[in-house]
Formats: structure tokens, sequence, C-alpha cells
């Protein structure tokens, strides 16, 4: 029992003798003990020395009104804090007692009279007041001290943070990348975008350049329409569907690229039925388009080419963003008003670049055709179309041009290709259906 005591007694001494414990608001030190503790000695003797031991002070030591040693007792809490306090009450008492018992009185009464006994609960009060304004002001500076660290810390690791993703942008923008045997800066990148002048042209460069420099095996660019994704171009041999319906539950990552209108990445899909990458494609402040990427190749860091394709993707978005602009002064758009019909002229464009994109990506493109048997308005023609969807209508793109609706079908296969011609037959007249 007395082991276990004595253990505890030295836990206690080396808690209240740390130095600079960070739990601790008053820190205490042995060096800050024995200078209050010299102090308070110090100060009691010289003031036994000039108020009771001089002839003409004596008499009045003991009953002072604003008694020396109350004044000590005030310095030393003031300076040390409420435990140096203490210690400097104490020794203030044994002062007292000092002058007391030499002046020749009873210890008894020290303890019956009010008279004396109060300088030693005045010494304690004071060291208790004093002090604990001393360890209040301590304490507000040690928060303060310790907050200030802490969003020094902060702003050091934001400083540092800043500094990695500068060096990795400024590093993949100035990187030069080998593909081909060709060698190509991002530079290089930004000047072939800006030479384009059609959103279709950039649907077209922007899976060119995704296919030479992210090194992915499958990537694949789909359409935004209505409540579905319509893929419209497509490299590799992903496991992602045709048409995907927004309100299934596998598309969950294309949504939140939707609602967050942001470039996203995501974890693994080892099925290969989910997207790691997912791009927004702007057409001014609406998205048309989703570029995927399906599948990456082992042989690259998942972290450094979502960098890449970030930064590929601004790019794209910056020439998109010009061409917007562009066509906005010339009065040229892509979709007739409030509607997924799309202009003469932008389907034109379309049908530019469907020789390109045979060339690079093996794909099948064909016309279905006829004449505008009911003379629908875009608006009125918009209505059927919603209504046919639901009976498995699936063309990628549509358009009024004269008296004639022509339908655009990519990668469709002769089942599907004789489906749809058989659902437009209602609308359509002396229709045809072709490749081209």
């Amino acid at each position: 029992m007395t082991n276990k005591i004595f253990k505890e007694t030295l836990k206690i001494k080396r808690y209240i003798f740390l130095d600079k414990n960070p739990d601790r608001i008053e820190v205490i030190s042995r060096k800050n003990i024995i200078l209050s503790t010299i102090e308070s000695l110090s100060y009691t003797i010289l003031i036994l020395l000039v108020c009771y031991a001089l002839p003409f002070t004596r008499n009045n030591f003991l009953a002072l009104n604003i008694h020396p040693l109350a004044v000590m007792v005030a310095i030393i809490s003031l300076r040390y804090g409420i435990y140096a306090g203490f210690s400097s009450a104490f020794i203030a008492t044994l002062g007292y007692l000092t002058a007391y018992i030499f002046s020749g009185n009873d210890m008894v009464l020290f303890f019956l009279k009010f008279q004396y006994y109060k300088f030693f609960i005045m010494f304690l009060f004071i060291a208790m007041i004093l002090g604990k304004f001393q360890a209040n002001r301590k304490e507000n500076e040690e928060i303060a001290k310790r907050e200030a660290e802490k969003l020094e810390k902060l702003l050091d690791e934001e400083k540092q943070k800043k500094e990695e993703l500068l060096k990795i942008n400024r590093d993949l923008k100035n990187q030069i990348i080998t593909s081909r045997g060709g060698v190509i800066s991002f530079q290089n990148i930004r000047k072939n975008l800006n030479l384009l002048t059609t959103v279709e042209q950039v649907l077209t460069k922007s899976i060119n350049i995704i296919n030479q420099f992210m090194n992915c095996e499958n990537a694949s660019i789909y359409i935004v329409k209505n409540q579905n994704l319509n893929q419209i171009i497509k490299i590799g041999n992903s496991s992602l569907g045709k048409i995907l319906d927004l309100n299934e539950a596998q598309v969950d990552r294309f949504l939140m690229t939707l609602d967050k209108g942001e470039t996203l990445e995501f974890s693994l899909d080892l099925k290969g039925e989910k997207p790691v990458f997912v791009a927004p494609i702007f057409y001014g402040e609406k998205i048309i388009a989703l570029l995927e990427i399906t599948r990456l190749s082992y042989e690259t860091s998942k972290n450094e080419n979502f960098e890449l394709f970030k930064i590929i993707m601004e790019e794209i978005n910056n020439s998109l963003l010009r061409i917007f602009s562009e066509n906005e002064k010339n009065n040229i758009y892509i979709f007739e008003k409030d509607t997924f019909i799309t202009t003469k002229k932008y389907f034109e464009q379309i049908l530019d670049e469907v020789k390109d994109r045979k060339k690079y990506y093996n794909q099948r493109y064909f016309i279905l055709e006829g004449n505008n048997k009911n003379k629908y308005s875009s608006e009125e023609l918009q209505k059927k179309l919603d209504e046919l969807e639901k009976n498995g209508l699936n063309a990628d793109y549509v358009t009024i041009t004269d008296d004639k609706i022509k339908f655009l079908l990519i990668n469709g296969d002769n089942g599907n290709n004789e489906r749809q011609l058989e659902i437009v037959k209602n609308i359509l007249k002396e229709e045809i259906l072709y490749e081209i």
C-alpha cells in the first residue's frame, strides 16, 4: 500500500513540474517555482527588516491595514500565477507568524482572534484572486497561441497542396507527350482545337485526343436527349449500352456529373460497366454531351491520367465556348427552339463529320428519310417523337429539311434499322433507308 502511494506521489510530482505540457493552461516549471520561492523569501525578509525590525514601525506591523506582506503576495501572484501565489501566501504567513512570536504574543490567541488570523485568510484570498486573474490571462494567451499555430499549420498545408497542384498542372501542360511516333505538346492541342469551327468537329477531335494521349482502352461520347444518353462516338469494346436510360441505377455516375457540371473521377469498375472518368461537354451553359472513359491501360497511373483528362476537357470546353460565342453572334443554332430537332445547318455539319468518324472509329451510319407526311413543325415533330421513343424509336439525330424529315442512325444493325423504319411510317411518306 505504501509503495502504491509513493508511486502515485511521483506521478503527481512529474505532472506538476512538467514544463510545456500542452494540456495544462498554466505551465509550472521548476525554474518558476524556485524563482517565486526565492523572491517570496527575499521580499518577506526585506519587509520584516524594514517594517518590523525598525523600532518606529514595530508596534503597528501586526495591525497594518494595507499590509506589505499582502502587497508582496499580490506581486508574486500576478507575476507567476496562482500556484506560486499560494506558495507566497504561506511564506508571508510564516513571516507574519515570526513577527507575531517575536512580539511576545501567544500562539493560541493567533487562532482565536480574527484581527490576527485574518491576515492568513487575506493572503490566501489575494493569491487566489490575482493568481486566477494571471492564470486566465495565460490561458487566453495560450489558446490564442495554439489557434495561431493551428492556422499557421493549416496555411502551410494549403500552400503545400497549392504548390503541388500548380506543379502537376504546370508539368502536365508543359510536358511533351509521345504518341504514334509524333511529339505533341498541350500548346499544339489548344492550337488545333482553336482551328475548329463547328461543334461536331470538336466532338470528333475530342475523342481523337483522348484516344491518343490518355492511353485508355474504352471511351465514348454520349449526347444528352431528354431522359436518355445516346452514344455517338466510341473507341474500344465498352460494356456500356448504345442508349442509356437516365432513370436506371447503372447510370448514376453520369447523373452525378450532370448534376455537378464538372469532371469527376470514380473508383475502378472491374466489370467495365461503369466509367472511371466522366466529363460534361458544354455548349454555352448547357451540357449537350458527356465524355466517358471506362477502362484505362494497366501501364498508366489513374491519378495522373485524371489530371491530364481534366486539362484536356478544359481545353475542349474552351473551344466549344468560343464556337458558341461566334454562333450566337451569327444567329447560328444547333437545335430548333425548345426541341432536340437539329437545325438543317447543324445536321449538315454532322454529316460532314461522318466521313472522318467512319475512317477513325469504324462506325456505320444510316439515313432514314421521307416526306413530311403530316407537315409537322419542329415543335409538333418533337412531341410525336417523344411518343414514338416509348415504342422503341432510338434515332440519334433528327432534322426537318424543306418537306422532308431525316433521321440519322449510328451503329444500327439491320434488324434495328428495319424496326426504326416501321416505327416512323406513320409520320413519313415514301420513306427510304440507306447507309452513308
